[in-house]
């Protein structure tokens, strides 16, 4: 009765860890790295850099913490497409004067060798998000434009 009791503990313990979103395998975080860690990663990686500025204080960049990084669509294709590089514009003021922050949240897109491919200052949904980061990654950006890749989707 006791192994019994063991094992049924441990098998909730595993559906705990695996079914609750935010734990374990069913959910995903997005691995963001620093400026100065992704310029190092760059020499090794191929992968495109996302740049997103932020602030404390700031109720947009609040809602694309809650809503757009937090969803596991846009935090895996982040993670597997791109370097995702997060910069507080209070804290890190030299890269944000580098890129011309004058408002919070931007979302930039560098090339591999972190040249500017673009860069937009506002809100952005995960749909939309997710949409921009495929147009990007796929270099769909220097074949057609934004609007053409959303109808060809």
């Amino acid at each position: 009765m006791k192994n019994k009791s063991i094992l049924i503990y441990i098998l909730a313990l595993l559906l705990n860890v695996v079914c609750i979103p935010g734990n374990g395998a069913a959910s995903e975080t997005i691995k963001w790295y620093s400026y100065d860690d992704a310029k190092t990663l760059e020499k090794e990686n191929s992968n495109k850099v996302f740049l997103y500025f932020y602030s404390i204080n700031c109720y947009y960049c609040g809602l694309m913490e809650k809503n757009t990084f937090s969803s596991s669509i846009v935090s895996r294709y982040l993670n597997q497409n791109f370097i995702p590089v997060k910069v507080n514009s209070d804290k890190e003021r030299t890269i944000s004067s580098t890129y011309n922050i004058r408002g919070n949240p931007t979302s930039y897109f560098l090339t591999e060798n972190f040249e500017v491919i673009g860069n937009l200052p506002g809100y952005l949904p995960p749909k939309d998000m997710l949409n921009i980061l495929q147009y990007i990654h796929t270099d769909s950006f220097k074949k057609m434009t934004f609007n053409d890749f959303l109808q060809k989707k």
